[in-house]
Parts: C-alpha cells; structure tokens; sequence
C-alpha cells in the first residue's frame, strides 16, 4: 500500500495538468525553433578577449591573488577545457550554451510567475512564453558574456523566492544553487555586486522579521553573504580600478554606462549617475520594509531596482536584469487587472 501511494505520489508529480496540454506544446515548440536557429549559425557567440588573454592560467591561482577576471576565468574554463577534449572551438560550444542558458533562465523565472499568477509554480507553461520569448529575442542582439549573468541572477531570484514563501522545508531550493548563481554573476563586476546586494538585502530583512528565531537555511545566507561581500571586495575594487584606467578616468567609465544617454558634460554625467545610485538605494530601503512585512513581490522589486541602479555604471549590469524587469511588468499587469498574487505558499499538486 505505502508502494503504491509512492507511485501515485510521483504521477502526480510527472502529469502535465489538461489546461496546459497546448501551452506546454507550443512553448516545446517556439524552444525547439529558437534552438535549431542559433545552432544553425544564424546567430554566433565568442568569448570576450579579456579572457583568452589568460590563456591556460590556473584560476584558482589568480584567485588567490585576487585577479579581476579570476571568477570570469573560472565560470568559463569548462569550455576550453572540452575544447581540448573535443577539437571543437571553444567558441563553437558557447555558441550551443548561450541557448541553453537563455532557456533556464526563461523556465525559472516561469515557475516564479506561475507562482504568483496562477498560485502553482508547477503549471509553469501557462506563463513559460511571457518570458520566454523576450529573453529568445534578446539573445539575438547581446553578447554571449551577459547571458551567464542572466542566468546567474534568475537562479538568485527564484532561489530567494522559493526559499521565502514555502512552508515545507523540502521544497526549498538547494543553497549550492545561490552559490552557482552568484558565480554566474561574476562575468560583470557590477552584476556580481548585484547578486551579493540581492542576497544580503533580503536576507537580513528576513532576518530582522523572523527575530529571534533563525532557520539554518537563513543563517547560511547571511553569514554566505558576509564572507562572500568580504571576499569579493577585493576583486571588485581591483575590477574597478582596472576599468576607470582602461576608460582613462571615473567619469569616462561613466559614460560606458549611463553616460551614453545622458549629457556629456561630466559633472551633469557624475551628478545623474549618483542619483540613479541614490534613488536606487532609497528604493531598496523601501524593499526592506517590505520583506520584513512578508511580502515576497518585493524581492522581485529588490532585484529589479539593484539592477537599474547598477546601470548607471554599465550596460552589462543593467542587461543582466532583463528576466527581472518582466516579472516586475508582469506581476503588476496581472494585479492592474484583478489577478490574485502574493500567495503565501507554493502549491505543489
């Protein structure tokens, strides 16, 4: 008997609910066109130089001596590693990846909507399209280097959503997963920085509202957060450092960012840029206040509003949080008009 409600159990879990039939084949299907596109050459990714300039470098080495681009080198040795086993260009493989990890990331951040419109993070095909097809189509006019902080910061994201709003311990996701996700980040500086705001923000908000009372799940963030923020410290100032010398000085680095649509004149460039810094963390404040009343759309907001505020330094930062930008439009959509969101639990049948 225990047998057999074992395997009634996993059918359940393995049964495509009758309403989602269609969505799931058409979503398999704009996935599988999306693929065969990219794979055919229409569309190519190369890694970034900065990288190849390293070579055969040994990453934990640069690491230990604090490199800029030891975590970059470390995200992406695996493909020159299988290029050597395979003959194939490194290139080659990154151009079969990029795909790979623009749909993961459509797919987490389709289970995070599902969660909050349709109150079932498991009929993820209902909503998988809302984000799959931004993110196919802006694959196809990005480099390849942004589509691992995209994905780093889905995985963030849907592991801080899921960890905060279940109820049973058993669906929460594994902690090694918030530690890929902010490696991932690490091919920009600034969505590194992102990742570790993200994390620590709405861990100590977390924190403040379950006092005293700290689950191990929470501890581990937290104190994760503070070694990694002192750990990734020196790397991100050494980074910058780097960058203001390659631009020939801060308000050119500017420019790379928000200054290429704001006035050139460099204080005007400084003094928006600080703003848009400004604003960003008066908004997170707010965020705060709002994951310490329970309400996990905020976390959402909370990534949304780093990533803008990270923008102002970069393009690339602000592109690492494109997935965010749709959950934030879409959970206000939904809400605009009469959907039901901020469940308090995930429902799993």
């Amino acid at each position: 008997m225990e047998l057999a409600g074992s395997e009634v159990e996993m059918a359940k879990r393995l049964t495509i609910h009758e309403q989602d039939i269609w969505p799931a084949l058409l979503g398999i299907f704009v996935t599988l066109i999306y693929f065969a596109v990219i794979f055919s050459g229409v569309k190519e990714f190369s890694l970034w130089q900065q990288i190849l300039d390293l070579g055969w470098a040994n990453p934990l080495e640069l690491i230990r001596s604090f490199h800029p681009h030891a975590l970059r080198l470390l995200v992406v040795f695996p493909f020159l590693f299988a290029s050597e086993l395979t003959d194939i260009s490194a290139d080659r493989l990154f151009s079969v990846a990029v795909p790979v990890f623009m749909i993961v990331s459509s797919w987490l951040c389709a289970r995070v909507l599902a969660h909050f419109v349709v109150g079932n993070s498991k009929r993820v095909w209902l909503v998988y399209q809302l984000t799959a097809l931004p993110l196919f189509g802006l694959s196809f006019i990005m480099n390849g280097r942004i589509a691992f902080a995209i994905l780093g910061l889905s995985v963030l994201t849907y592991c801080l959503i899921f960890s905060f709003t279940v109820s049973a311990w058993t669906h929460r996701p594994n902690p090694i997963w918030i530690i890929v996700g902010l490696l991932l980040t690490s091919v920009s500086s600034g969505a590194l920085v992102v990742g570790f705001l993200f994390l620590a923000i709405t861990s100590f908000g977390w924190a403040f509202r379950t006092w005293p009372k700290l689950s191990r799940w929470l501890l581990f963030k937290l104190s994760f957060s503070i070694f990694g923020l002192v750990f990734v410290s020196p790397i991100f100032i050494a980074g910058l450092i780097k960058n203001i010398r390659f631009y020939g000085g801060f308000v050119e680095m500017l420019r790379h960012g928000a200054g290429k649509v704001l006035p050139a004149d460099p204080v005007l460039a400084v003094l928006t840029s600080l703003s848009f810094v400004a604003f960003g963390l008066v908004a997170c404040t707010w965020v705060l206040k709002g994951i310490r009343r329970g309400s996990p759309e905020t976390i959402i907001g909370l990534a949304c509003l780093l990533g803008i505020a990270g923008g102002a330094f970069g393009f690339s930062t602000l592109a690492s949080a494109v997935p965010i930008y749709f959950l934030s439009f879409y959970i206000w959509f939904f809400r605009r008009n009469g959907v039901n969101v901020s469940p308090t639990e995930i429902k799993t049948a």
